[in-house]
């Protein structure tokens, strides 16, 4: 089943309010064209305009900080995203090994 842009905005709104409580460091990222592998062009559940108003509610609710970040990645398919999201991961690893050598 594919939400509706009202769904999304309330999805948005309750994500929102937790990251925004959060004292912790966050980073938020999220691909521009589709949230999930059904969610991409040609695909029955693509809709531009739920995905729009998905990232615009995050842009508009999210307070960021220093340690609060929203990042929005334009990608065609998953793979790069997930390929970003590994290499951030990766070099956070990296960069907590050298820390604690």
């Amino acid at each position: 089943m594919r939400t509706t842009v009202e769904e999304k905005k309330k999805f948005v709104a309750f994500i929102a309010r937790k990251l925004n409580k959060s004292s912790s460091k966050i980073r938020v990222c999220l691909p521009e064209i589709g949230i999930s592998t059904l969610d991409v062009p040609e695909n029955p559940f693509y809709d531009t305009n739920a995905t729009g108003a998905l990232i615009e509610e995050l842009k508009r609710f999210i307070e960021p900080t220093k340690d609060k970040k929203v990042s929005f990645v334009i990608n065609q398919t998953m793979l790069p995203f997930i390929k970003l999201l590994m290499h951030r991961y990766y070099l956070f690893i990296y960069l907590i090994y050298l820390t604690l050598t």
